[in-house]
């Protein structure tokens, strides 16, 4: 926010960012084996991971599950308990770990905003209830290894939705890891039976069932307290009064130009008649056919090399309207070059633009 305080900045935009920050605890390697980690031997290790799992972390840290733009949020999904540090001691006592325990906290330190003042924010919140937390920082470079490799068994994890749907999250944070999917499912969870769920959204194209199958997914996801959502990242946009647009959630600007050589209005009926949409491949793409097409009817035969001449100086209304769709009105323009060959390149241009044009 400081760096948005400037003299430029007038107004302020803030709105939910696709990014919720997450911690994720390490699972267990499949439902069938009862509540064990796959190195069941190691049982201390596996009874710290499950309380870690079944309470410390959602009653000492709480967020929503996802942003509310994202397909399958609903009120019901996105409720979460009051933080209850009395009840998360008596989770430690009863499992014997009356004085706590130590555990590693893997956290990135450049990569999501303020990312490692949140880790020390967590590993304060969970010292309260008696863990006791070592925060290991690293750069996302060395940080996200960790997780592809599943060399962590506690870590920091954000994750955005540029899909705007939740099958997006499932298939790479939930399914069981294989070539294809679960590439970042770095708690080692599998469930075959939610796997088989995960996989049918893909191909389901009747909306009310789809949705049906996301709410079941969910709610097993929440059942299994599979990660803890700690923080919304939020953008913030610093903008001066004459700008005016709704900011978007992604962490992409997209702007759109439009040209006119008479005025604003023209400009608009020209943005609204050649770009209506936001697909910035479609429009190249018929810009692209829109010359060749026009272009194409030109046959040259020779080439002179013009002296003076600069590829600017044309009359309004003759190249510059090739293929335009919206505002068609031209002003004409009077130009002129200082010498004889820049005078005839310049009508040959002309010819050339006004063939084309009358082509059409």
């Amino acid at each position: 926010m400081q760096r948005l305080s400037s003299p430029l900045t007038e107004q302020l935009s803030t709105v939910a960012g696709l990014f919720i920050l997450y911690i994720w605890v390490r699972c267990r390697l499949n439902p069938a084996l009862g509540p064990a980690l796959e190195d069941a031997g190691d049982v201390p290790r596996a009874e710290k991971m499950r309380l870690l799992r079944a309470g410390l972390l959602p009653l000492a840290i709480f967020a929503t599950m996802m942003v509310p733009f994202v397909n399958g949020w609903t009120k019901e999904l996105d409720a979460f308990p009051a933080p209850d540090a009395a009840k998360a001691k008596s989770l430690l006592e009863e499992a014997g770990y009356g004085d706590g325990f130590t555990i590693t906290l893997n956290c990135p330190n450049d990569r999501y905003i303020n990312d490692e003042a949140i880790c020390q924010a967590v590993t304060g919140m969970l010292g309260k209830i008696g863990i006791k937390v070592t925060l290991d920082s690293k750069p996302k470079a060395q940080h996200f290894p960790l997780i592809k490799k599943k060399e962590t068994d506690f870590y920091m994890l954000g994750w955005g939705v540029p899909t705007f749907d939740s099958e997006y999250i499932f298939n790479l944070l939930v399914h069981t890891t294989t070539d294809k999917l679960g590439s970042w499912n770095g708690t080692r969870y599998s469930n075959p039976e939610l796997d088989t769920k995960i996989q049918a959204l893909a191909s389901e194209t009747d909306a009310e069932k789809r949705n049906a199958m996301i709410a079941e997914i969910w709610d097993v996801v929440k059942k299994e307290h599979l990660y803890a959502p700690v923080h919304h990242q939020v953008l913030n946009w610093g903008m001066k009064n004459e700008i005016d647009f709704d900011v978007q959630p992604g962490e992409v600007l997209q702007v759109k130009v439009a040209l006119s050589s008479v005025g604003i209005d023209g400009a608009l009926q020209n943005l609204a008649a050649e770009a209506p949409g936001w697909d910035f491949d479609r429009v190249r793409r018929e810009a692209r056919d829109v010359w060749n097409r026009e272009l194409g009817r030109i046959d040259f035969h020779a080439v002179r090399v013009c002296r003076g001449y600069h590829t600017g100086i044309v009359r309004e209304g003759s190249v510059d309207d090739l293929g335009r769709q919206g505002d068609t009105r031209r002003r004409e323009t009077h130009l002129g070059l200082g010498d004889a060959d820049g005078d005839l390149c310049f009508v040959i241009v002309q010819k050339l633009a006004q063939l084309a044009h009358d082509a059409r």
